[in-house]
């Protein structure tokens, strides 16, 4: 979750810590997943207020998606507001890092964060596969993708659960063009 951290010229620790130690320790059935939601967001905006730069910036988004994948394994998101939480984090980061993509370690910290997102969305729907038809399934570090091949055949296999062909798809698709543009 934590991916390479090491490569960021401001290191999302600091955010991440913050934004995780505004969600605490507890579960969140559908009807608390707002206030988990406003609790990242108030963090997130106090942080965002500071910042003076890109690069911190990208730190605090990075920081963001790490905190929302872990609140993930604490909240029932059947309403998907928290997936809606990381894919408005997850667009912000990606626009970010397409600026910045030179910096040594960035794509791979954002390939072991699909990886990362990829395996706890996977063991999120496991675990909550018993509890019936309510949980929707989510999506993940790829939806930007999704946006630029608009294809609904990918669509379609994302929402079939086949979503570990889907996530390589869509990361090979999402590389490539951060690394177009970098050219």
């Amino acid at each position: 979750m934590l991916g390479n951290w090491g490569a960021f010229p401001e290191s999302p620790a600091p955010y991440y810590a913050a934004l995780k130690s505004a969600v605490g320790q507890g579960y969140y059935d559908y009807r608390g997943t707002a206030i988990v939601v406003l609790s990242l967001e108030t963090t997130a905006a106090r942080c965002m207020s500071s910042s003076a730069s890109d690069l911190q910036r990208l730190a605090i988004h990075r920081g963001m998606l790490s905190a929302a994948i872990g609140a993930m394994a604490q909240v029932d998101d059947s309403l998907t507001e928290l997936a809606e939480h990381f894919r408005e984090h997850e667009h912000a980061y990606l626009a970010l890092l397409r600026d910045h993509c030179e910096i040594p370690g960035l794509l791979r910290d954002l390939l072991e964060l699909a990886v990362w997102a990829s395996s706890a969305r996977s063991s999120h729907s496991s675990a909550h596969s018993r509890t019936g038809p309510h949980v929707r399934p989510r999506e993940s570090l790829t939806t930007l993708s999704l946006s630029s091949c608009g294809s609904s055949s990918i669509t379609s296999l994302a929402r079939r659960g086949r979503f570990v062909a889907f996530l390589g798809c869509c990361l090979a698709l999402e590389v490539g063009a951060i690394l177009l543009r970098a050219a």
